[in-house]
């Protein structure tokens, strides 16, 4: 019965570090809500309203040209990197990784 008693406090340790971390991811989700909440109310203001819509709209390209333009690498290295990392080839996690981010400095210097 030993050996129950060690798993039970390993899960309750990992119970209590996945809390704390939990914990702090929200902590840190708060604040920078409450900052973006802050300074959209100060750009607002020192904009004006159709400086404030004109921000807006090019914010919304931006983030629409962001999603669109990275094409998907983000996902592709973290599958290939992770495929090399198990088998131990070194090589080519560094030529997925420089290919990778030449790509997404080429994209988005356009």
């Amino acid at each position: 019965m030993e050996s129950g008693k060690g798993f039970e406090n390993e899960t309750v340790g990992i119970g209590s570090s996945t809390a704390s971390m939990s914990t702090y991811l929200l902590l840190g989700k708060l604040v920078a809500f409450i900052v973006a909440a802050i300074s959209l109310v100060v750009v607002a203001r020192i904009l004006g309203p159709s400086g404030y819509g004109v921000y807006v709209v090019a914010i919304a390209v931006a983030g629409v040209a962001g999603a669109v333009g990275n094409f998907g690498i983000g996902t592709a290295l973290t599958k290939f990197i992770s495929e090399y990392k198990s088998k131990k080839n070194a090589k080519m996690i560094n030529e997925v990784l420089s290919n990778g981010m030449a790509i997404l400095v080429v994209v988005g210097t356009i």
